[in-house]
């Protein structure tokens, strides 16, 4: 992604210790959701005159459903994250045990703003709670994370009613991750149901992530201070 660095110059002993980082955001009505299903295609395959036979480009659609989808999900993740305060102290500490695995890294990894809407997520589904601390919200993503076949069959946030349509909720959350499947090895749809935020992330990245997740989850079993180092 493009990304506008500015670091401070001539203040002392602040030019090296922080950075203002500015990402681009479409405007989320710029682009009809809808054109950006991972079964249409948006980059026309030269010789191919039947727009029908053009295949489809999921990896392109889920790259402009990103910045187009940016603010509503960094709104979703501040409303969760308000709503139970023990989410930011626990995503802070899935990004330092992350980082120091280096998966992040990686341009296949999982980054620390996936792991913050897998929080997003489980408090939507309640398995994590307002009333917990941040010690368990930690356990409950390790949990959640270790499971490789939870992200690989795919997961949904409860969609908005515009996403909805005709059906029930879970109706079409279930026909959106079936639209999905195939096309993604890592699948985390947001309330959109038309973006799905772990993209980026391949299937063995996402089998590390659970060997890891695994691996934390015995050291905190055990009462080790090593589990997130």
């Amino acid at each position: 992604k493009p990304i506008l660095q500015l670091q401070p110059a001539g203040l002392k002993g602040l030019s090296k210790k922080f950075r203002v980082r500015l990402l681009p955001a479409l405007p989320p009505s710029l682009i009809p959701l809808q054109r950006l299903r991972p079964s249409r295609n948006n980059v026309r395959v030269p010789g191919i005159t039947d727009i029908a036979l053009q295949p489809p480009t999921p990896t392109y659609n889920s790259a402009l459903a990103e910045d187009a989808r940016l603010i509503p999900h960094l709104d979703a993740m501040h409303q969760a994250f308000t709503t139970c305060p023990a989410l930011a102290e626990a995503n802070m500490l899935l990004k330092v045990w992350l980082r120091q695995r280096g998966i992040h890294q990686r341009p296949d990894g999982m980054s620390g703003f996936v792991l913050g809407m897998v929080l997003v997520f489980l408090l939507d589904k309640r398995n994590i709670t307002p009333k917990m601390s941040s010690y368990q919200c930690l356990r409950a993503a390790f949990l959640f994370l270790s499971d490789r076949d939870n992200l690989q069959r795919g997961v949904a946030v409860t969609p908005d009613e515009d996403a909805i349509g005709k059906s029930t909720a879970a109706e079409a959350a279930k026909a959106a991750l079936e639209e999905f499947r195939g096309l993604h090895p890592c699948i985390l749809l947001d309330s959109s149901l038309s973006v799905n935020i772990a993209s980026r992330v391949s299937a063995s990245a996402l089998s590390e992530v659970a060997h890891e997740a695994r691996a934390a989850l015995l050291c905190l079993d055990n009462d080790a201070r090593a589990g997130i180092s």
